[in-house]
Formats: structure tokens, C-alpha cells, sequence
């Protein structure tokens, strides 16, 4: 089997949509809006490897419409390389996904609430991840109109 990484800055922002994936996942810790360490938490990745959970938290991704949507229980694995959003997760909480010509999109009914776009075998989120403080709009007429979403 072969694995490659890369280190490149800027890469922190990529999400891949999984559908294997049971948990949402980042290695990043800068990247959590709220932070909780845990000491007791172990997932297995691929060939049963286990990997420990050095804090559970949020984070907030900016999607492909503009809004500012927040993934909660994401677990921070600092061995990982790579932002995971688990498919099944959006499942177990009344969602649903479909691909069409190299696009995926999760819908809660008929509101899309994330896409992702295929690279290669692929899909990397339609969005970036949003740090610092989140700016929130006090009036319908504000452009960039953010609201909170719990996914």
C-alpha cells in the first residue's frame, strides 16, 4: 500500500466528504472554534490501527453558499494528515447525500448543506474552514449574511 502526505500550508482548509469515516476528524487544533481535551478516546483508522483522541470540539467551515456552518464532535487526532467529515454522521442525524457528475452534496430535506467536488477518487469540501472569531451579521440587508448551522 502506498500513502503520500504533503505539508504544504494551506492544505489545513481541505475537507474530505468520507463515507467510511465514523466520526468527523482534524489533526489541526487551530482549526477548533471550542476545544475539550479527553485522555480515554481511541478510534481505529484503516487495518484496525488505533489512533488516540486528544480533544473533542467544534468547528466552523464558511460552505459553498456563504454560510458558516459548524461540525460538532469533530475529534482532534494529531496523528491524522488530513480533515475528515464523516458521511455516516450526516446520516445519523436525519441527512442525506447524493453525487451527481462529479459533485456530492448532503441535504437536510431540500436545503444543501455542504458540496464537495471531486478530485481525483476524492470529494474535498466546497468551502474552507473558519477561524478566529466568526463574523455575524446584525441585519438582513448585510451582504455576507452568516448563520449558525449545527450539523
Amino acid at each position: 500500500m502506498l500513502f503520500a502526505t504533503t505539508s504544504e500550508k494551506g492544505l489545513d482548509n481541505d475537507w474530505i466528504l468520507d463515507s467510511s469515516c465514523t466520526y468527523y476528524i482534524c489533526p489541526h487544533r487551530d482549526l477548533f472554534a471550542i476545544y475539550d481535551p479527553v485522555n480515554t478516546e481511541i478510534v481505529l483508522i484503516s487495518n484496525n490501527i488505533e489512533c488516540k483522541v486528544a480533544g473533542i470540539g467544534t468547528v466552523q467551515i464558511k460552505t459553498h453558499d456563504r454560510v458558516v456552518r459548524t461540525l460538532p464532535k469533530v475529534c482532534y487526532i494529531p496523528d491524522m494528515t488530513c480533515n475528515l467529515i464523516s458521511l455516516g454522521a450526516f446520516e445519523a442525524n436525519d441527512c442525506r447525500y447524493s453525487v451527481d457528475i462529479g459533485v456530492l452534496k448532503v441535504m437536510r430535506g431540500a436545503i444543501v448543506l455542504i458540496k464537495g467536488l471531486r478530485q481525483g477518487s476524492l470529494y474535498l469540501l466546497q468551502g474552507t474552514t473558519v477561524t478566529g472569531l466568526a463574523a455575524v451579521c446584525t441585519t438582513s440587508t448585510d451582504v455576507d449574511t452568516t448563520r449558525l448551522w449545527h450539523i
